[in-house]
């Protein structure tokens, strides 16, 4: 019995690790339509971004690595573990998730671009 339970508590370590990861709001500057941010993603984590945006706008996200690491980004409902993504939009909020593609037991340098534009 205590096994199972050890097996059980190991396989939801990591769902409950990414439930708890807060994300930030993607804001640009009054009158601009794209940004950029420059971070640092610890070990074994990743970091979490919104991006809220209008139905029938082009969106375009890309992360640079600043480091040796490759970096990459998922975006729920859109794709996974690219470098860029474009893509139109649906009214709503987008949930950008940036880490490195392989593990890495150091922290992990990156910029990160958003641009979202109407047609």
């Amino acid at each position: 019995m205590p096994l199972r339970l050890a097996a059980l508590v190991l396989a939801l370590l990591p769902a409950t690790a990414s439930a708890q990861v807060p994300c930030q709001d993607i804001r640009f500057a009054a009158g601009a339509s794209s940004g950029t941010i420059t971070g640092q993603v610890l070990a074994g984590t990743y970091l979490c971004f919104t991006l809220e945006v209008g139905e029938g706008q082009q969106a375009e996200v890309s992360v640079e690595s600043l480091g040796p690491e490759v970096m990459i980004v998922s975006i729920l409902g859109v794709g996974d573990a690219r470098e860029s993504f474009a893509w139109a939009t649906r009214a709503g909020t987008y949930e950008i998730r940036v880490m490195p593609l392989f593990r890495s037991h150091a922290t992990s340098d990156f910029r990160l671009h958003t641009a979202v534009t109407s047609d």
